[in-house]
């Protein structure tokens, strides 16, 4: 989801917008057609490829302490086909295409040696493969056409790494991460020409999942160390738009649509210690939601009149958390724990239109939030005395805003605006010393602005006017 922005009467869609299209829409088909040979109806040209290899075996590895060997696979296959036509049927003019490409890949290698340092192995693995297919075709016949295009992609990779070593003292590390993706898309476009007239409709969607996970081991038994890792996170995302557009005799329509989604999540946990009695140990995680939409219509008539109406809505929700425990060398024990959580929700509205020399347009817009975040931290003796402290703060805010406008051609332009902010804090604090709770200290905290202005302008002269804002008890009046 991408950031969000209000929108206010400057930022309306132009209506002549919706038919730009149409200029492209002819003209593609035309220069295919005006390379068609007169001598035959239908010309057909063919391109195609295909490569391909594969390479594996076995290489021996010699070194000054030790021996081993490294065994591998590198393979590849590449392959495209694509035709094209283009001709000429008793008056009617068409051109066409269709495509077909796929890719394919994989490396993957193992290491291993042995000697007087110990055995060391590591592997690697990378894979691909990708495919997209393409159709296209536009048919003129004097005053009328229609055209055609549709797309569609897909691909999944892989990849991971592993590695493995063990010292000649018995000591082992070890790690191995991966990740995989997959991805797709489609898209169609139609088109339709009809005398001094058209009309486009096209639609579009994406996605994608990715997945990563990684692991770490260490062990020293001479030393008395233990340390692990694990850490993954997954993400995925997805989108549509459509957009559709009708022009005819100066007359035009259109309509814009968009939807995103997105989420994604995250977690790592450890854990070390030595035989002297130091344990530590770690969880913490996290996760992420976002969505977001967009709309926009508009008609114009002639040079006469016209009018867009536009609009937004977005939101986003996340939260993390983390436990830290410890076990220190002296006999004590630690632990910490913390969390945040937020969201935002965010949605703006906007319209205006003409006839004649009238024109008018509104806007209004609204955003909330919130963040939460809360910490602790707790200490016990070997004696079995506590000292603790904990904190957490919330914050809101919530914004309004209107604005509006009133014209006569060049002649008067009246304008306003009110606008409101409202943000509010709370938090509370606690300690503990020596088992003894202490008296908890509570933070409150709230404002409320809002913001007033009117402008004037007449026969075309820099817009004049003033207001009033409002910052709890305190006015102030100003003039612009």
């Amino acid at each position: 989801m991408g950031k969000h922005n209000k929108r206010r009467m400057s930022y309306l869609p132009k209506v002549a917008a919706g038919t730009a299209p149409f200029a492209l829409l002819l003209a593609g088909p035309a220069t295919g057609w005006a390379a068609t040979s007169p001598d035959l109806p239908i010309d057909h040209h063919n391109e195609h490829s295909f490569q391909h290899g594969l390479d594996k075996g076995v290489q021996p590895i010699q070194t000054p302490d030790g021996a081993g060997y490294t065994a591998f696979v590198k393979g590849f296959v590449d392959a495209m086909n694509k035709d094209t036509y283009a001709g000429d049927l008793g008056g009617a003019k068409i051109a066409a295409e269709q495509a077909q490409a796929a890719k394919g890949a994989v490396d993957a290698a193992d290491t291993t040696t042995a000697g007087l340092s110990g055995v060391d192995s590591t592997a690697y693995a990378k894979g691909l493969l990708a495919g997209s297919e393409s159709q296209k075709y536009a048919v003129g016949y004097g005053d009328y056409g229609i055209a055609h295009t549709s797309e569609e992609a897909g691909r999944v990779a892989a990849e991971g790494n592993r590695d493995l070593h063990v010292s000649r003292n018995g000591a082992v590390s070890a790690s191995e991460v991966g990740s995989t993706g997959v991805a797709g898309s489609r898209g169609n476009t139609e088109g339709v020409r009809f005398g001094d007239g058209a009309a486009l409709t096209s639609n579009k969607q994406n996605a994608e999942v990715t997945n990563d996970r990684g692991e770490a081991f260490e062990f020293d038994p001479v030393a008395g160390t233990l340390d692990t890792a694990t850490q993954e996170g997954h993400h995925v995302v997805a989108d549509n738009s459509m957009s559709h557009a009708v022009s005819k005799g100066g007359n035009s329509a259109f309509s814009n649509n968009a939807e995103s989604v997105g989420a994604s999540a995250d977690r790592y946990a450890g854990l070390s210690g030595s035989k002297d009695g130091h344990v530590h140990g770690v969880v913490k995680g996290g996760a992420e939601a976002k969505a977001a939409r967009s709309s926009s219509q508009g008609v114009t008539f002639g040079d006469l009149a016209g009018g867009t109406v536009a609009s937004d809505q977005g939101a986003r929700g996340s939260f993390s958390g983390v436990l830290d425990a410890e076990r220190n060398r002296d006999g004590s024990a630690t632990v910490v724990t913390g969390g945040n959580a937020s969201g935002e929700l965010k949605q703006a509205h906007a319209v205006g239109g003409k006839l004649g020399p009238l024109s008018a347009a509104a806007a209004t817009a609204q955003e909330g939030s919130f963040d939460s975040a809360n910490h602790s931290a707790t200490t016990v003796s070997p004696a079995g005395k506590v000292d603790s402290t904990a904190k957490s703060l919330t914050k809101g805010h919530f914004s309004d805003e209107t604005s509006g406008s009133l014209g006569i051609d060049k002649v008067l332009t009246v304008s306003g605006g009110a606008k409101t902010t409202v943000d509010t804090a709370a938090g509370v604090s606690q300690s503990t010393k020596d088992s003894k709770p202490g008296v908890p200290e509570v933070t409150r905290d709230a404002s409320v602005k809002h913001d007033n202005d009117l402008r004037i302008g007449v026969l075309g002269q820099k817009l004049v006017g003033g207001g009033v804002s409002v910052d709890g008890l305190k006015i102030t009046p100003h003039l612009d």
